[in-house]
């Protein structure tokens, strides 16, 4: 899917970093904000390159720590997809929790979505 995601020039670590730093570079995406790309068709698109990367042991997950920005996500493997999403929603929940404060109405709706809703979307995508 070569023209859905922009092929890298390089990435890699930094060599003399102090702690593990790594950088990925692309060619320049300039996002149109004004129009919408058609939903249906972004989405299929994205289920398929998904689906095209599925690992051979068919579990969810990475072999390495991704992160964003500054913050590392939980990746470890998992057979279902609805675990793995929720682990890494209760993940980015508790980074929240720890920056801001807690909030009882948040967490409480929170929680209602990593209980409730993830599995009823996403258990029958496994």
């Amino acid at each position: 899917m070569p023209d859905f995601i922009p092929k890298p020039f390089g990435y890699g670590k930094y060599q003399n970093a102090a702690t593990p730093t790594y950088f990925y570079m692309s060619r320049f995406v300039d996002f149109d904000t004004t129009t919408a790309q058609d939903p249906s068709e972004f989405c299929q698109r994205l289920a398929e390159m998904h689906q095209k990367s599925l690992t051979l042991s068919d579990k969810f997950g990475f072999s390495v720590t991704t992160c964003d920005g500054d913050r590392p996500h939980v990746v470890e493997w998992e057979s279902d997809w609805a675990v793995f999403y929720r682990k890494l929603f209760l993940h980015t929940l508790s980074l929240d929790i720890k920056k801001n404060g807690t909030w009882s109405k948040y967490e409480r709706a929170a929680h209602q979505v990593a209980e409730y809703v993830i599995p009823r979307l996403l258990e029958k995508l496994t």
